[in-house]
């Protein structure tokens, strides 16, 4: 019985042994690795650090949390140096050594929970220091890489340039990499970052870091300057949810410019916005002319905003932001001149069950007219809805809330003398089993109503002779309950629909090609 005992205790000491081995390895260089953490334990991946050498580690799975640190190996206890569980499937780290030897990359469950599949991505190189403003002349390895490191601070902003180089990637303070637009960085958080260029092995290359100009953006006034090569000039602009903002840049020279949220602290929302919920930025349909950008935008935030301007080969730059809506009453209308390409903005506040009808005509241009709501998301645009060169859109207002039309030219090209009016406008009435004729511009629309119970069954016939009427039923909350445009031969259409509650119905007869008469008749199913 003792011999049983003795060879059990050997078998299992043999067994935590290779268990124990099962979870350290150690790794020789870098690149990508893949294991399974059994749940409830620790994975070690042991490396021979040198003093000086950073290292960039990531983890990522689909099973677990994954927790990524770093130890320094030591007896009787490895000494944690950092530890990151950041959101989401993976984790992250960028630690530069501070001495020789040898180092842990331990991986591990949210609170020593779970386990699974895994995969290890490992960066090592040695890298020097870079200050900003001052030319750095540096050679590429055997490899055509080389790897510099700065100290950054939230929300600066910086261009990196030089000769010499294919590409380059800024890294944050954990490894990961910093979004580049057109050779600027935007740095998020305090800390130190990599920079990793690549170029001909073997040769010389020179980098230079510039800071931006920062200047608070003045509103309704003209901002202009210049930038050299390499060169970016970042306005800051104070944002108010729901306010409509036009920024206009003249360049001159190969300048680029773009307009974004630039919030000052993380914003934390989810960057798709739900249907109650503004997008930080809206951009509306803009057109440039020639050397003028130009950027139409609803703001969502109470927050900053940002104009950034970068020169690619050094240019000048006028710059202005406004807000160049106007006001629009329903019954009123506005008899204005639209320059040519350009385009004109107005606004009005809708309630709740109104039928809207903007109209635009003009002899001078071919005029075009977009509605947006109070999110900036596209409600409908109209070309030739009212007959002609005239442009008509109708809309049934589900809530209270602010709108935007936009006056235009088609293709942008155009301009001239317009007037433009506001309307609200009562439904014709209809009479079950009774037909009610009707007459419709090309594109043109027709809006009749009716009471309806819930519950009822009502069949819509419309027919004409001239075009393809398309129907179309929406309910009392404005909510469109059906469609049809070609129910019946050649051009009747039939639309059959069982009401869901008690209240006013709205029923559009719309022509999307052709004009003429037509009827429409209501018949009870019940």
């Amino acid at each position: 019985m003792k011999s049983y005992f003795s060879v059990l205790t050997v078998f299992l000491s043999l067994a935590a042994s290779a268990f124990a081995q099962e979870s350290v390895r150690k790794l020789e260089g870098p690149g990508d690795f893949n294991k399974f953490l059994t749940p409830g334990t620790i994975d070690r991946w042991i490396i021979q650090g040198e003093e000086g050498e950073t290292i960039i580690a990531r983890v990522t799975t689909k099973e677990f949390d994954p927790v990524i640190e770093l130890a320094e190996a030591g007896d009787p206890e490895d000494k944690v140096l950092l530890s990151f569980d950041d959101d989401g499937s993976e984790s992250w780290f960028s630690y530069r050594l501070p001495k020789a030897g040898e180092y842990k990359i331990r991986i591990h469950g949210f609170e020593f929970k779970g386990g699974g599949n895994y995969a290890l991505n490992l960066r090592r190189f040695r890298a020097t220091p870079v200050e900003f403003g001052k030319p750095l002349v540096g050679a590429f390895d055997r490899h055509g890489r080389s790897h510099h490191y700065l100290h950054g601070e939230h929300d600066q902003m910086l261009t990196v340039g030089g000769t010499g180089l294919r590409s380059w990637e800024m890294l944050d303070t954990k490894g990961r990499p910093v979004g580049n637009w057109r050779g600027s960085v935007r740095l998020e958080q305090d800390g130190e970052y990599s920079l990793a260029l690549t170029g001909q092995p073997g040769t010389r290359y020179e980098l230079r870091l510039r800071p931006a100009e920062r200047k608070q953006a003045a509103f309704n006034a003209e901002m202009a300057g210049r930038l050299n090569d390499g060169e970016l000039a970042v306005f800051d602009i104070a944002g108010k949810a729901g306010a409509f903002r036009l920024v206009e840049i003249q360049r001159q020279g190969e300048l680029a410019a773009r307009l974004i949220h630039a919030p000052l602290e993380e914003d934390k929302r989810p960057r798709i916005a739900s249907a109650d919920q503004r997008p930080a930025i809206q951009a509306l349909r803009t057109a440039d002319k020639g050397q003028v950008q130009r950027f139409a935008v609803l703001l969502g935030r109470d927050d900053r905003y940002q104009l950034q301007v970068v020169a690619q080969a050094g240019g000048s730059y006028k710059a202005k932001v406004s807000d160049p809506t106007m006001p629009l009453e329903v019954g009123q209308t506005s008899a204005r001149a639209l320059p040519v390409g350009a385009a004109e903005y107005y606004r009005f506040q809708g309630s709740p069950g109104q039928l809207v009808i903007a109209e635009l005509a003009s002899d001078q241009f071919d005029p075009f007219l977009r509605l947006y709501d109070e999110y900036g998301k596209l409600v409908a645009e109209n070309d030739d809805g009212a007959g002609g060169l005239g442009s008509r859109i109708s809309h049934i207002v589900m809530k209270e809330q602010a709108f935007h039309l936009q006056v235009s030219s088609l293709g942008n090209g155009g301009g001239g003398k317009y007037e433009f009016s506001l309307a609200e406008r009562k439904a014709k009435p209809l009479v079950l089993d009774k037909r009610s004729p009707g007459k419709l511009e090309d594109g043109g629309t027709d809006h009749w109503s009716f009471e309806g119970k819930a519950g009822a069954s009502v069949f819509f016939h419309a027919r004409s002779a001239d075009f393809d009427p398309d129907v179309s039923l929406r309910g009392p909350d404005g909510v469109l309950l059906g469609q049809d445009d070609n129910g019946g031969v050649g051009t009747d259409s039939l639309l059959a629909v069982k009401l869901p509650k008690s209240g006013r119905y709205t029923v559009w007869v719309t022509t999307r090609s052709g004009s003429g008469e037509y009827w429409i008749r209501p018949i009870p199913g019940d």
